[in-house]
């Protein structure tokens, strides 16, 4: 039972580490704005993109959008940009959101048959 617990900690630590995978789709899914959401969403939280080069705002933004896919929704509303000085990282802080866009809003375009 011990490892279970272990083992469950260990997994639940690494749910949003950057070396997570996920479809390409899902994260071009993912809106970014400054703007409240429409009426048809469901706020999810708090959420953060964290820069893993130095001072680079895109590997933040890309960061964000993963880890909103991740989580499942599809919209982020961007509180704040902050630059740190002492390890010249950048962190954006938003509110992830789920957003009805349609009947399947995160499944990719189904080709037809040709």
């Amino acid at each position: 039972m011990r490892q279970l617990v272990v083992a469950a900690a260990l997994f639940c630590g690494c749910a949003e580490s950057n070396d997570m995978r996920i479809a390409p789709y899902l994260v071009d899914a993912v809106q970014v704005s400054k703007a409240e959401p429409g009426p048809a969403c469901r706020a999810l939280g708090a959420l953060d993109g964290i820069s893993d080069d130095e001072g680079r705002y895109e590997s933040a933004y890309s960061s964000l959008r993963t880890r909103a896919a991740l989580r499942g929704g599809n919209y982020v509303v961007i509180d704040a940009v902050i630059a740190e000085e002492l390890d010249r990282s950048i962190i954006i802080n938003g509110r992830l959101y789920a957003c009805a866009v349609g009947p399947f809003a995160t499944l990719p375009p189904i080709e037809p048959d040709r």
